[in-house]
């Protein structure tokens, strides 16, 4: 690593106080002249210092988008509705799209909402008007309480989640269903029918006995 004389301090840091000494190595306490940001430098005997920069001017150097804006319009592709739909990380488990902007994670949308409209009051969430949950467009967010997003899901119908064939982790399909249903009634074997089709003994009892896939 490339090695600095403490005369290159000058116009780079400035000299506060001695912190500490560790062996041969000695710690100052020190301000960065551009950031202002106080930090504990590291000179050895030889009063040698290791790097230029502070942690803080480091990693705004190496940054690659400068302004939320940027970060934000980066990660988008417009579709023909208007929607901004994200490109970036969406997690497995809500479905939300996430941004990690300067190493803060926050769900994108509300994040979006944030950078262009501004602070969400305490005690709301962000709602989608285009029901779109990868969108992103400010304009197609607005703010409510869960009570006003749960009756805003009742209005446009989205209370009533997928099921049976409709659901995307069905492994059977209707045809399944009453095949399985005939093959118990011949006598086939629990069992036997969950090898069959590769699903669990449990989804195949709940079929016979038609607590699911009321058809």
């Amino acid at each position: 690593m490339k090695k600095y004389n403490s005369n290159d301090l000058l116009g780079i840091y400035k000299l506060i106080e001695f912190s500490y000494r560790k062996a041969n190595d000695y710690y100052w306490k020190v301000e960065c002249q551009k950031c202002h940001q106080n930090q504990i430098l590291k000179l050895n005997k030889s009063g040698m210092i290791s790097t230029k920069f502070c942690s803080k001017c480091l990693k705004n150097k190496y940054v690659k988008y400068q302004t939320p804006e940027e970060y934000i319009r980066a990660k988008i592709t417009v579709n023909k509705d208007g929607c901004w739909l994200w490109n970036g990380h969406i997690s497995k488990k809500t479905g939300y799209c996430i941004s990690k902007y300067r190493s803060i994670q926050k769900k994108a949308h509300a994040f979006s909402y944030e950078t262009f409209k501004g602070n969400i009051s305490e005690g709301l969430c962000i709602c989608h008007k285009c029901d779109v949950r990868h969108c992103v467009n400010p304009d197609h967010l607005w703010t409510g309480t869960h009570s006003d997003n749960i009756q805003d899901c009742i209005i446009k119908h989205r209370n009533n989640p997928p099921k049976g064939q409709r659901s995307g982790s069905a492994k059977l399909k209707i045809e399944d269903i009453i095949e399985i249903r005939k093959l118990y009634e011949s006598g086939i074997l629990q069992k036997d029918l969950a090898k069959k089709f590769k699903v669990s003994r449990a989804t195949i009892c709940c079929i016979c006995k038609n607590k699911t896939w009321k058809i």
